[in-house]
């Protein structure tokens, strides 16, 4: 149950941050804008929640480049978090299996 939340929770912060920053950075007659559809701007969310960051897209206005901040802030705290209390439940589990072969 928890990886499944945690599956919608990023799925959902992804469009979120996605068509926010699409709506940051879109209109700005910008030729060297990369955020031209929300899919697009939704790849670069889920990249950018998933701390993987290739580089090939990045915000080049100053409210782009706080979105993006708030967007790898709001990964460590999707992430990191949850990713304690799986790892804790998978230890007491483990732990009861092992007390049941000895």
């Amino acid at each position: 149950n928890e990886l499944v939340l945690l599956a919608a929770i990023v799925s959902v912060s992804s469009v979120f941050m996605g068509a926010i920053m699409y709506a940051v950075e879109a209109d700005r007659g910008d030729p060297s804008n990369q955020f031209t559809s929300i899919m697009t701007s939704c790849w670069w969310s889920i990249i950018t929640i998933a701390t993987v960051g290739y580089g090939d897209m990045y915000p080049n206005s100053l409210m782009g480049k706080i979105v993006g901040a708030v967007t790898v802030f709001l990964a460590l705290v999707l992430i990191a978090l949850p990713a304690t209390i799986i790892v804790t439940k998978f230890s007491e589990e483990y732990e009861k299996v092992n007390k049941h072969k000895q």
